[in-house]
């Protein structure tokens, strides 16, 4: 046999693939479990933000929550889970204002019921104090209901809102915060809220 085809037989081919050589031996283990950690928390982040925008998904989790018959065509929705809530964002580009439907874990109790009072004991899940608040009960679908408007939000560059209490009775802390983007805007009217959440069923069991 001639000392090429000897060359060509003992050449064996390259393994391709698998972690680079550079990796183990300049990185270590731990090194390579963090590279590892982060490619999986990066990935994850983006499958939790493409889930977030997804309207199809957030409208269907909504309606878990607070039913409609028909989804309104005139918002978007943006949707979040929490360490300590759902949130569920609502954006109305002709009222230039943001609802955002907070489902919190837990009863209607402590930190929840502070952010309905005037002068809360500090600033319940970081969400910001009130600004010459006005607490009072509006009706809401054949409900009384509780709710702070005030005109804006320590801290926060924003114009007037409102939290209104949608809870459930037997049901989780649920809050809607509306909130106007432009900070010069007034809070709303218990109209305009009654308005907002004509197409959907606040008190039905779902």
């Amino acid at each position: 046999m001639s000392e090429e085809w000897a060359g060509e037989i003992d050449e064996k081919p390259r393994k391709k693939g698998g972690v680079p050589a550079w990796i183990w031996w300049g990185c270590g283990i731990g090194c390579l479990a963090m590279i590892l950690l982060a490619v999986a928390a990066v990935g994850g982040m983006f499958w939790v933000g493409k889930q977030a925008v997804d309207p199809e998904k957030q409208w269907a989790n909504l309606r878990e929550v607070i039913y409609f018959e028909e989804r309104p065509q005139n918002l978007d929705i943006i949707g979040l889970n929490l360490l300590f809530m759902h949130q569920y964002t609502l954006t109305s580009h002709a009222e230039g204002a943001q609802v955002n439907i907070m489902v919190f874990r837990g009863s209607a109790s402590g930190d929840f019921d502070e952010m309905f009072k005037e002068d809360p004991a500090g600033t319940p899940f970081d969400l910001g104090a009130p600004k010459d608040p006005e607490v009072g009960e509006m009706e809401l679908q054949g409900e009384t209901v509780r709710f702070i408007r005030y005109s804006g939000l320590g801290g926060q560059p924003l114009g007037g809102g409102m939290r209104i209490d949608l809870t459930k009775p037997g049901g989780k802390a649920t809050m809607a915060q509306w909130q106007y983007l432009d900070r010069d805007a007034g809070p709303p009217t218990d109209e305009q809220v009654r308005d907002f959440f004509e197409p959907f069923d606040l008190w039905k069991d779902v």
